[in-house]
């Protein structure tokens, strides 16, 4: 999950169901409402989230309805207009689905303005079920460390045992036990829990907040420690911002703690696949503590799960700058950029960040892979060669770079360069199916190397057999060879696979015209043509005509294709 490393173990069951896909049709007793109805559903159908959450509000307020009260609710909270949510929340009946979400935003506001004894009501009274349980336990563990909210001083036992009770989570358990023991001060028990989450875990997020506990605390040598126990990769830039700030942090807060909890059960849904409730979570735990930069990184992590690549970008790019996440969320703001159709955006961002941090590999790699889409070959190339330049041997991300490079090459038409970058990408990553399935073909495109690229596809089908590509890359090492009854037998493999790839069945459809098979030959090239690209209609449309001639066996339209689409 990007830089923010899963912190709890995946919750298998999210024991919640919002239900978004309402039926469009509904009672409404005014012609303006039933109006303002279906003008709500067009803009929920558009994504315009905020448009959607107006209109249902306002439907809502006409008519007083349930199903625009649940669906404005939603919308209000899904877009991050609080206020809005937040009214139609204490509207929101125990009978609805949304009622657990709806008692946790009133809880959080409640911490937010510091009424506390209302606070403890709403968090006693959430479901007893679901997310709501592990929610519930850790709020109420924060409320009773609290000197404000208990009723009398804080019995270290008592929160324990309450975090104890919740024994599904132990890494989230261990945390806050961390964190409310450093908020109280209870020094022991903060630098055992600490130093549990900094050996325990191989996660960035869990060594941070040990890391910032040893600053805070005068342990520099531990603070240096932690970090430097957890790998580089994929973090290496969230970790190098960390290291680089000598910020001392605050001690924990209630407010802090409250949205941390929040955070995590957004984190839990997000793993458990749920992004759509997951975002309910994540919006309130980032307006609990909205300068949090891991806050805003993990909505922006849902709405990428959402395709929601707009809000993602600007989510992504929202950190502060001194954060430890800005840069990491600098590279994904680029990402999703480029995935919501502003490119010109997407290379800027990149372009200005390798500027500024000239010595960094991944922003380069990720722009150069942006020129390749782009068709932009050259600039795509030199930008893996700087890449190149800068890693040492034996660094593992450099078979994927000559990998890419090579790809590059070979779009670009330079196919002995393509040829040396694709071997060597082979004999860095000798076990890695996309390149040696690419390598193979290339070979065979070409008919080159036959018996070697054989070789490297059959140790490429054995690692991954069910891939469609690879068993078609094989069967037609096989045809190249002439062995056309092996052939036919493993492209019916891929063709399976993939029954509507034109390749795949245009190369069936030759091997089956080989072994005498003619009328389904004929056939898979039918099939083929359906989605054939328009360049290659004619050469079908041939042998649909006339069949293959005797001589030669490769014919002309065979091209290294895509590797993405391979």
């Amino acid at each position: 999950m990007g830089a923010v490393a899963p912190l709890l173990p995946t919750f298998a069951g999210a024991a919640l169901a919002l239900c978004l896909a309402l039926p469009v049709r509904a009672e409404m007793p005014h012609p303006d409402a039933a109006a303002q109805y279906l003008m709500a559903v067009d803009a929920e159908h558009r994504s315009d989230w905020p448009q959607a959450a107006h209109l249902y509000t306002a439907v809502w307020e006409r008519t007083g309805a349930d199903q625009p009260l649940r669906k404005g609710f939603l919308f209000s909270l899904g877009s991050g207009d609080m206020p809005t949510a937040l009214r139609l929340a204490k509207s929101i009946s125990p009978a609805m689905p949304e009622y657990a979400v709806a008692r946790a935003l009133e809880a959080a506001d409640a911490i937010r303005r510091g009424d506390l004894a209302s606070a403890r009501t709403l968090v006693d009274g959430l479901p007893d079920q679901g997310i709501s349980v592990p929610l519930g336990t850790m709020l109420k563990a924060w409320l009773t460390a609290s000197p404000a909210a208990a009723a009398s001083p804080h019995d270290p036992a008592a929160t324990q045992a309450l975090l104890e009770g919740d024994s599904d989570f132990p890494t989230l358990q261990t945390l806050h036990e961390a964190l409310i023991a450093d908020y109280t001060g209870n020094r022991t028990e903060a630098d055992k829990g600490y130093a549990d989450l900094a050996t325990a875990h191989d996660s960035l997020r869990l060594a941070v907040f040990a890391r910032d506990y040893y600053l805070r605390t005068g342990q520099a040598t531990l603070a240096k420690d932690t970090l430097a126990q957890l790998s580089q990769e994929p973090d290496g830039i969230v970790l190098a911002s960390i290291e680089a700030d000598k910020t001392v942090p605050p001690k924990p807060s209630l407010v802090f703690g409250s949205a941390e909890a929040v955070y995590d059960m957004a984190e839990l849904l997000l793993d458990a696949d749920h992004p759509d409730i997951a975002l309910f979570y994540a919006r309130i735990a980032a307006w609990l503590d909205p300068g949090a930069a891991d806050m805003r990184f993990l909505l922006g992590e849902i709405e990428q799960a959402q395709q929601r690549y707009a809000e993602a970008a600007q989510d992504f790019s929202s950190a502060p700058a001194a954060s430890a996440f800005a840069d990491l969320g600098q590279l994904d703001a680029a990402l999703n950029d480029e995935r919501a159709g502003d490119t010109a955006k997407a290379i800027n961002i990149l372009q200005a960040f390798i500027r500024r941090r000239p010595g960094e590999v991944e922003p380069k790699s990720i722009l150069a892979d942006m020129m390749s889409r782009r068709d932009r070959f050259a600039d795509a190339i030199a930008l893996y060669g700087e890449c190149l330049a800068q890693m040492p041997e034996g660094d593992p991300r450099r078979g994927t770079m000559l990998l890419n490079r090579g790809i590059a090459y070979d779009h670009a038409g330079n196919p002995a360069a393509a040829g040396a970058d694709l071997a060597a990408a082979v004999k860095a990553t000798p076990d890695d199916p996309l390149a040696l399935n690419y390598l193979g073909y290339f070979w065979v495109s070409r008919s080159e190397h036959l018996d070697e690229a054989q070789a490297v596809l059959e140790k490429a089908h054995a690692l991954q057999p069910g891939d469609a590509a690879i068993a078609d890359s094989l069967g037609w090492a096989d045809y190249a060879l002439g062995d056309y009854a092996r052939a036919a037998a493993i492209l019916e493999q891929a063709v399976l696979g993939a029954p509507a790839d034109s390749l795949l069945n245009d190369h069936l459809g030759d091997a089956y015209w080989r072994i005498g098979r003619r009328t389904e030959a004929r056939y898979q090239w039918q099939r083929a043509l359906i989605n054939a690209a328009s360049g290659d209609r004619a050469g079908l449309r041939g042998k649909l005509a006339d069949g293959l001639p005797e001589e030669g066996v490769i014919h002309a339209d065979a091209q290294t294709p895509n590797t993405a689409e391979r």
